[in-house]
């Protein structure tokens, strides 16, 4: 039998989600969140979260479009009532759903119990987007002058500008950068930028900056004896932008390296600010195919046509990630820099009648199909023989020009499960030699060698029977070499 405390909260929420007008903007089905909302709210519950940091989490909520915040004055929570925080912990024991739990919290917002939002007098705001996940017009300006600075800083060192992107990521990038109030290149579920340009749609090649302005410790300005100086979000993209130009020693150069690399085509810009927080991320991007059949995966085919607008077709890459989690985002969220995953395949063209591939100490698959014909493309390759385990499978095409070589692609291919066994093996895939088989087929290649000089320097007539048998006797070890050579494997 329940406590009447208890009787009361469920008497509430029922009330709640039968009453709330905002229940229609859900598909049928409970809405997914992000694991580590219920992690903070679990350490609040607790009482080792304050109530502000806990809004962080329902303005993410917000900016997200899981639920409505109204532009408002810019505030944190009213006084909570105890039991919102008892249906907060019954939602992090599994007791109730995703949905009741959001209903609820509608519920406090509509109703003025809670009031947190965006400023409509130029205030500091922490949420991005409009109910329906429209940019503000405020942050299509804070584009705009972003954009700007970096394109003095590419003219200034006689680089092209670069256009603005649409490409969401950067975006939720920022968000989520100020939601877990860290900067960092993981998103807090685990996902690389690559990831997460590829998950909004990004086609091209994607690498990232992020910056933070404000304050480290944001409690100490809520001391009497502290006054913290509200954010300026244009001054803060100044004093960034000038940092990773200038003031870039410790990330060896990066940032400014990739402000100014001039194979960069776009960039989307993400902004987030609340009262003495500020995080921005730069997304650039090389887009230099015009794709008439966009890179896709279906059922381990991977394949893409179109036409480069510069350079060459060199190369494309496989590299693979585990599936990102929030512990990899905890393990990671403070490195200075990311990498792209562990390099599993490079992908060759087709080989042609009587030519063969040696064997190398890096594994490479041979492509389906792989046509150039001037500037226009078409690969196609399996990419099921390399997906051994779960996780996140990426693919990078290089193009060449008078600079060198420089990726176009960073399209991210998750796999929750493996499509063959550990250990299997294509005939499609050279796998990669250790030193002792490359040794191994190097002394095939020299006996080969050595012999076919000798044989080449025998007459091409033999004088004799025992010469024609001795002839007959080489010609067919040197086939026998042949055929080793060109079916080795390691």
């Amino acid at each position: 039998m329940l406590k009447n405390g208890q009787s009361l909260v469920i008497l509430l929420l029922v009330f709640i989600i039968t009453t709330s007008s905002w229940s229609e903007n859900f598909a049928s089905g409970d809405t997914s969140l992000p694991i580590q909302i219920k992690n903070d709210a679990r350490y609040w519950v607790q009482g080792f979260l304050q109530d502000v940091d806990f809004e962080k989490d329902i303005q993410y909520l917000g900016i997200h479009g899981l639920i409505y915040i109204p532009p408002t004055s810019y505030s944190q929570m009213a006084h909570i009532p105890f039991w919102f925080k008892q249906i907060v912990g019954w939602w992090t024991e599994g007791k109730i759903s995703n949905d009741e739990l959001l209903y609820t919290v509608q519920w406090l917002i509509d109703n003025g119990i809670i009031s947190l939002g965006m400023s409509e007098n130029n205030a500091p705001v922490s949420t991005s987007t409009n109910a329906i996940g429209q940019i503000s017009p405020q942050l299509e300006q804070l584009y705009v002058y972003a954009l700007e600075l970096i394109n003095d800083d590419r003219v200034n060192y006689g680089l092209g500008p670069v256009s603005l992107s649409n490409n969401q990521a950067a975006q939720v990038h920022a968000d989520d950068m100020l939601k877990m109030g860290t900067l960092s290149h993981y998103l807090s579920d685990g996902e690389k930028p690559y990831m997460i340009y590829t998950r909004f749609g990004g086609l091209g090649y994607v690498a990232q900056n992020a910056a933070f302005d404000g304050y480290s410790n944001i409690q100490q300005c809520d001391s009497l004896n502290v006054i913290c100086t509200q954010i300026d979000p244009k001054q803060s993209m100044n004093s960034s932008e000038y940092d990773m130009m200038y003031n870039d020693q410790a990330s060896n150069w990066d940032h400014r390296d990739n402000i100014l690399d001039k194979h960069h085509t776009d960039v989307s810009i993400g902004i987030a600010y609340d009262k003495y927080s500020f995080y921005m991320t730069q997304n650039f991007e090389n887009n230099y195919i015009n794709y008439t059949s966009p890179i896709t995966e279906n059922n381990g085919t991977v394949s893409f046509s179109g036409n480069l607008t510069s350079g060459s077709f060199q190369s494309i890459g496989v590299y693979y990630d585990p599936l990102p989690t929030p512990e990899t985002y905890q393990e990671h969220k403070n490195d200075r820099s990311y990498e792209m995953g562990n390099q599993l395949a490079i992908i060759q063209p087709p080989i042609q009648a009587g030519e063969y591939y040696a064997p190398s100490n890096e594994t490479f698959e041979i492509a389906d199909k792989w046509i150039q014909q001037g500037n226009y493309v078409s690969v196609s390759f399996d990419l099921s023989p390399l997906v051994t385990q779960p996780g996140v499978y990426t693919v990078v095409v290089f193009l060449e020009d008078s600079g060198g070589q420089f990726p176009v692609t960073s399209y991210s291919i998750t796999k929750s499960s493996p499509m063959v066994q550990e250990g299997f093996e294509s005939n499609k895939v050279y796998y990669a030699c250790t030193s002792a088989q490359l040794t191994q087929y190097n002394q095939l290649q020299q006996q080969h060698d050595t012999l076919k000089t000798q044989y080449d320097g025998r007459p091409s007539v033999a004088a004799s029977d025992q010469e024609y048998q001795q002839d007959t006797q080489m010609y067919n070890q040197l086939n026998s070499l042949q055929n080793q050579l060109e079916n080795f494997r390691c």
